[in-house]
């Protein structure tokens, strides 16, 4: 059962486990593109590290797909 080794020391390590079929919600927000000016963007936050530290925030310009993020 190596799989669920790594399950375990993922775990352990405290890293997220993220599964295939796990579906990401998007939402639009008016954001700026720093690239290209566009006004608006498609936006999904995550856990990039331990729980207890911040969310991460992804956006894509609904532009020209351009990516940009914080933390």
């Amino acid at each position: 059962m190596l799989s669920c080794a790594w399950h375990d020391i993922r775990r352990e390590l405290g890293m997220e486990i993220i599964e295939e079929h796990t579906v990401m919600e998007y939402s639009k927000v008016n954001k700026k593109c720093e690239k290209c000016g566009h006004g608006e963007a498609i936006y999904y936050t995550r856990h990039m590290r331990s729980v207890d530290k911040g969310k991460t925030t992804f956006y894509t310009c609904t532009g020209y797909g351009h990516p940009s993020q914080e933390n």
